[in-house]
């Protein structure tokens, strides 16, 4: 009997010993706090954070497996209610998964949460949550960012070098790490598509320290008018055209998109408010509507039609004279419906405060080309919603 007696004997006292706290990896005791110390080498009270294992003790491996998704728990069955229990119980397991899962759960150390698993540092409280590669969710703007708790700098790199520098007071430094303002950049800027903004806008100006502010007012003066509407013919249009007159180019005060130097008045006429040297363009969208011919013609008399665009100015109360102008032809089946731009190109002169500007449209001559709008009323206007017609006035 006395064998069984020793077996019996040395279980008991297994059993007492895996009940406590156990040390593994050393015959040292485990510490107080811990059930579990891993450790081959005794830590001394006086150096409390000395090594607990050499380079030759090795480390904690925890089982590697391939979950097929993130509530694969793979040693329990789902067609199983009281498995819910055990899935519960599991809470706090923890393996490595070796390869990504069809539900994105990532390869490295899982966490069973009792219902799923979570790649660990997912698994982590909130407070100690870092930031993801690829983005966090049920993030809150007034107590999660990205920074610091102190008055410390802020550095993000690429290639290991400092691009975008922030100082612990604020300053923000793009190229330097030394900014000496809220934004200061040592190097090119760019900027695309800078549309004007209103009628009364300030501008960017730079000091000779490179400092940038802004300015009270426009340091150039311009007018540009710019309009999507429609300006159809009228019968009496028709007859000015057909006669070789002209017909002018309609503008209401919503088509100034900004405006510092002219007057706009109500005969579709510009005024200069001063004295300036301007630069001055335009350009109309223009459907001229004439019949195609039936036959085919030689003679552009029979076969096309044509629109000279012209930019007017009256100086002193004079007479309007012609100042830069453009012309545009149809030719064949064109003549009906085709719309095409017209772009008056820029013209430089002097003029004084009480100067018109107008812009036109006329046939070259009585007998060039065909009559315009014979199959139609057609006029200045585009088969789409763009703009139609637009003036710049530009003092240099």
């Amino acid at each position: 009997m006395r064998p069984y007696i020793l077996t019996i004997s040395a279980f008991l006292m297994l059993s007492a010993s895996l009940s406590a706290q156990v040390t593994v990896g050393s015959n040292h005791p485990p510490e107080e706090a811990a059930i579990l110390d891993m450790k081959s080498l005794k830590v001394e009270d006086s150096n409390p954070l000395a090594p607990t294992t050499d380079k030759d003790g090795g480390g904690l491996l925890i089982p590697r497996v391939q979950l097929s998704s993130k509530t694969d728990l793979y040693f329990t069955d789902n067609s199983i209610p009281e498995e819910m229990i055990r899935k519960l119980r599991y809470t706090g397991l923890v393996v490595y998964n070796i390869g990504p899962t069809s539900d994105k759960l990532g390869a490295g150390v899982c966490v069973w949460d009792g219902s799923q698993w979570k790649e660990f540092t997912a698994a982590l409280p909130q407070a100690q949550e870092a930031w993801s590669l690829t983005g966090n969710s049920g993030t809150n703007a007034l107590t999660n960012y990205i920074g610091t708790q102190e008055n410390t700098a802020l550095s993000i790199r690429t290639n290991k070098l400092d691009r975008i520098y922030i100082t612990g007071t604020g300053n923000v430094g793009i190229g330097t790490k030394s900014p000496l303002a809220t934004l200061h950049v040592n190097g090119n800027m760019i900027l695309t598509r800078a549309d004007i903004l209103s009628n009364n806008p300030k501008v960017l100006v730079i000091n000779d320290e490179g400092q940038v502010g802004t300015a009270a007012s426009i340091p150039a003066k311009l007018m540009f008018a710019e309009s999507a509407t429609e300006q159809r013919m009228t019968q009496a249009n028709r007859t000015a055209l057909d006669n070789g007159n002209e017909v002018i180019v309609t503008w209401a005060s919503g088509d100034i998109s900004t405006n510092n130097l002219m007057t706009i008045n109500s005969d579709n006429t510009f005024t200069f408010r001063e004295n300036a040297l301007c630069e001055i363009s335009g350009y109309i969208i223009y459907q001229p509507y004439a019949t195609p011919p039936t036959s085919f013609y030689t003679a552009f008399q029979n076969s096309g039609a044509a629109l000279n665009v012209i930019i007017q100015y009256r100086k002193g109360g004079g007479a309007w004279t012609d100042f830069t102008a453009a012309r545009v032809i149809w030719v064949g089946g064109a003549v009906k419906d085709v719309a095409k731009t017209v772009n008056v190109p820029p013209g430089i002169d002097s003029f004084n405060a009480g100067d018109q500007i107008r812009m036109i449209i006329k046939r070259p001559a009585a007998t060039f080309g065909l009559y315009h709008h014979t199959a139609g009323l057609g006029g200045i206007f585009a088969n789409t919603t763009s703009k139609v017609k637009g003036l710049k006035i530009i003092a240099m």
